[in-house]
């Protein structure tokens, strides 16, 4: 480092807490001052061309380690367009921008090795100096003004989003118009300062002014694209900003201070219930838990002690190792596994046998052992999500009737007798060939359990680390708690429950009263995308959520956008266009974002779709998916990304699947549910693709948008 950086730094430090533009631009002017002079790049390249050659150099002397805070040059390029209109055209930047543009100034001076000196500590340090310097006028003058400019192109975002292909066009003309001028430009002062006079430079000029003419039409026609240029200025602002913000408070602190308060409360000593809305951080506070436990000696990965970190799918499974992974937690990578790994697991050692079919109770009970009075599917769902699902006794079922839930009709006496006996030959039948369903196997490993409680070989589980427990189902609950020899620490919400109607808690007997602490502050997802949500859910016609708090935000962002269609392949193209923006335009890595779909017969199609569009994708449910692939967008179910985020999420909504066997009410609330769910998986910028539906629960998204 030369001796005049210090004092360039220094000049910085007396800008803070100035005009929030003029300061952006001065931390520009110091990056590209050290890339072209400190670095020795030089003259003859774009500030986003120093930066990218900068990350390249980095990638290169660093191979294939992890390089932290890499992700600020992409952004600082992209910042560049917006300094420019500052110098330019004078325009005004928002304290938070300039917050956010300190976070990446800092991490830029880490990356390039001068991060230990007073001046960037100081610059470090003065997030509080901008949120102080804000004002309510000024937090209702810019942020806000971009956020109700992009509202009120809302309803022209589709004419937006297809004039955008005739814009890029013209925008290369006026390139190319750029570099011929230079060209006739050289081509005159060659003329000009040659001895020989001829002709030539008269024609030069004339021609030179003729593509003049020629390109000032060009911008003229460039004028009627004004609302899109604005549009794409301001959903890139904002998209900058909410990513950078994102980052510096995770920076600050891996755990708000709620979180840090319901941490405390787990002491290891009772069951324990973390409780949350969406993108209150239950999972990451679960994990923190363990990572802490361990820390501090409280668990023994040694042979005394076993420790599991259960999750509800094998994609939230390898999320939560990716997670460990980034934040540094340290923990064995193989205690985390899904329920249905560890149950299978523990069902081979009693039963080396065991095996699984998946197709079983279609093959039994269509063969004519449907019951007269029932369909198939109707049969199918009894026996095994209600009766196996939540241990049903026969005294329970045929004596006491125990309430079903779920399902479509009522059931007399005379007809529960016959679902038993229907129930009983099924069980029989899967004795005889070793072969059971997954829920069935879970029931078969409970009766083990209950009936030999002196085998602690397979008790082998001192503490129990548990996600997204509110779909897990009560057989499920009661052989955790059975397995787990110590207590078990759980994270989930009933209110966001895909597959059960009402909580497991109850009938697996687990209490959880006076060791629950909720979370409130929502950290994952910006202020607009959960104002959407929270109008969703409660246009909810139950009472479901009504008592419902909404969570807390504070990270502001752009609007979520709402495109109609009138059928599903102008969706897929609007999709296709609108992925291209945040790619191309925003600055987006592709493995930011992932595109939701109602179900996998959605995804072969989307993949065909993005891969005409040359565009690589990955299914997140593929056995070969990692969290930390990159280079291709994602694809999911709507069910698979719970529990997961992403910066970007655009929701394909062409229809939302029902069963129709199955009770109304409760299938909507369960729809709506997921719906909630699938909209707060973006953090950043969410997007929705649907039509104007007859379906009540499209009808209540699409109107959620007047909110």
């Amino acid at each position: 480092m030369t001796a005049d950086i210090e004092p360039k730094l220094d000049r910085l430090t007396r800008l803070v807490g100035t005009d929030e533009g003029f300061y952006i631009l001065a931390l520009h002017s110091f990056i590209e001052y050290f890339l072209r002079h400190e670095k020795g790049y030089g003259e003859g390249q774009t500030f986003p061309e120093l930066t990218w050659r900068f990350r390249e150099e980095l990638i290169d002397e660093l191979g294939d380690t992890f390089i932290d805070g890499l992700y600020c040059l992409g952004r600082i390029g992209k910042q560049h367009v917006f300094t420019n209109r500052v110098r330019h055209a004078f325009e005004k930047m928002d304290s938070e921008e300039a917050a956010a543009a300190t976070h990446l100034f800092t991490t830029f001076c880490k990356l390039a090795g001068i991060d230990k000196t007073k001046q960037v500590r100081i610059l470090k340090n003065s997030l509080d100096i901008w949120k102080d310097h804000t004002s309510v006028v000024k937090d209702t003058g810019i942020i806000r003004q971009m956020q109700d400019e992009i509202k009120k192109l809302q309803n022209r975002n589709k004419d937006l989003l297809h004039q955008k292909e005739e814009y890029e066009k013209l925008k290369v003309q006026q390139e190319e118009f750029k570099l011929k001028l230079s060209q006739y430009d050289f081509k005159i002062h060659k003329q000009q300062i040659s001895k020989s006079k001829n002709t030539r430079l008269d024609r030069l000029r004339r021609e030179r002014n003729d593509l003049i003419q020629e390109r000032n039409n060009l911008l003229l026609t460039l004028k009627k694209f004004s609302e899109l240029e604005r549009y794409l200025a301001y959903l890139g602002r904002l998209s900058l900003y909410t990513m950078t913000r994102l980052d510096y408070e995770r920076s600050i602190s891996q755990l708000t201070p709620e979180q840090e308060a319901v941490l405390s409360n787990i002491k290891l000593k009772k069951d324990f219930l973390i409780k949350g809305g969406a993108g209150t951080g239950k999972s990451l506070v679960l994990i923190e838990c363990l990572r802490k436990a361990v820390i501090q000696n409280e668990l023994d990965f040694g042979k005394n002690e076993n420790v599991v970190l259960v999750t509800f799918t094998r994609t939230l499974a390898k999320y939560n190792r990716y997670i460990s992974e980034i934040m540094g937690m340290g923990l064995p990578l193989d205690i985390i596994s899904t329920v249905d790994t560890l149950f299978y697991k523990k069902l081979q050692i009693i039963y080396p046998e065991t095996c699984y079919d998946f197709s079983l109770l279609e093959s039994y009970f269509v063969r004519e052992r449907t019951p007269d009075f029932l369909l198939p599917a109707e049969i199918i769902s009894e026996v095994d999500n209600f009766l196996f699902a939540n241990a049903i006794t026969r005294e329970e079922y045929l004596e006491k009737l125990i309430l079903r839930h779920g399902m479509r009709q009522r059931l007399s006496r005379q007809q529960r007798r016959i679902i038993w006996k229907a129930r009983e030959e099924f069980v029989d039948n899967m004795e005889t060939n070793r072969s059971y369903t997954q829920n069935y196997g879970r029931l078969k490993l409970l009766k083990y359990l209950r009936l030999h409680p002196e085998n602690k070989n397979i008790r082998d589980i001192s503490y129990l680390f548990l996600d997204e427990v509110q779909d897990l189902t009560p057989v499920a609950l009661m052989i955790l708690r059975e397995l787990t020899t110590r207590f078990m620490v759980m994270a989930g919400d009933v209110d966001q429950s895909l597959y059960n109607y009402q909580s497991p808690f109850i009938r697996a007997e687990i209490r959880i009263r006076g060791t629950t602490r909720v979370l409130k502050t929502n950290f994952r997802n910006t202020s607009q995308i959960c104002r959407l949500a929270d109008s969703f859910r409660k246009r909810c016609p139950s009472n479901n959520w009504d008592n419902y708090a909404e969570a807390f935000t504070f990270r502001e962002g752009p609007v979520p956008e709402l495109y109609l269609s009138e059928n599903a392949d102008d969706m897929k193209k609007l999709l296709i266009k609108k992925l291209k923006i945040f790619i191309d335009d925003l600055g987006y890595d592709p493995e930011n974002i992932c595109i939701l779909v109602p179900r996998n017969v959605e995804i072969q199609n989307i993949k065909e779709r993005l891969k005409d569009a040359d565009y690589e994708t990955i299914n997140i449910n593929s056995e070969n998916f990692n969290f930390c692939d990159t280079a291709k967008v994602r694809i999911s179910t709507l069910h698979s990304s719970k529990g997961l985020d992403f910066p970007v999420v655009l929701l394909y909504l062409p229809y939302l699947h029902r069963r129709k066997h199955f009770n109304h009410e409760q299938t909507e609330i369960l729809l709506r549910n997921l719906v909630y769910v699938s909209l707060t998986r973006a953090m950043d910028n969410l997007n929705i693709f649907t039509h104007a539906s007859d379906d009540p629960i499209i009808k209540d998204l699409v109107d959620s948008f007047e909110d």
